[in-house]
């Protein structure tokens, strides 16, 4: 089961992988799995500077609120997601930063890096791939 985000859905999805008998493999595009509010961005409108101590986490997501649909702790969710993301067979990081961040909140999880897939490469295979303009 490849899963790329959680937003919008319970966490209990995961468990369909358990029933299925399949392997995960995540792949990161955000902070959601440590950061309630999925982007770093603090009280202020600027980068949060990933505190060592949650209770800031905490206090700003007091402050700011938070972009993840269900009231969890900062310590709670870190702690869920370090048992989720360390069943998977695959965690994916896009960038070595996004690694290191996930590597700093979440020290157990070691994520493989994998480029974005080009955007400008994936639009031209379909504009090779669609078929031919009508003629008048």
């Amino acid at each position: 089961m490849e899963i790329h985000h959680l937003l919008g859905h319970d966490h209990g999805v995961l468990r369909l992988a358990a029933l299925l008998g399949i392997p995960e493999e995540v792949h990161l595009h955000d902070y959601a799995w440590f950061c309630p509010r999925v982007t770093l961005i603090g009280t202020a409108g600027r980068y949060c500077g990933e505190p060592d101590d949650l209770r800031v986490c905490e206090a700003c997501i007091a402050d700011s609120g938070r972009a993840i649909e269900e009231d969890i702790s900062v310590a709670a969710l870190r702690a869920r997601s370090a048992r989720e993301l360390g069943r998977a067979r695959q965690v994916t990081a896009p960038s070595a930063d996004r690694a290191a961040r996930l590597r700093r909140n979440l020290p157990r999880i070691r994520p493989d890096l994998a480029p974005l897939e080009d955007a400008a490469a994936s639009l031209a295979a379909c504009r090779d791939m669609a078929p031919p303009e009508p003629r008048p």
